[in-house]
């Protein structure tokens, strides 16, 4: 024979399981935003080494006009 839940028992089940989907979609942003930073500033460091390597890129010292 099945059990038969109450109601209390019913709503502590949803409340939990609304809880845990909660939880998962907060996860899913916060990993997705933490993994576009990081990538994020993966690049602008690459970029920096890159500048710095690169005298094409580096602004002049001092601009005299002749």
């Amino acid at each position: 024979m099945a059990k038969v839940y109450s109601d209390s028992e019913k709503a502590a089940y949803y409340y939990q399981l609304h809880q845990n989907c909660f939880n998962k979609a907060l996860s899913d942003i916060y990993w997705k935003f933490y993994r576009t930073y990081s990538i994020l500033d993966s690049v602008k460091s690459e970029l920096a080494a890159y500048r710095s390597s690169n005298p094409v890129f580096k602004p002049p010292k001092k601009i005299t006009i002749v």
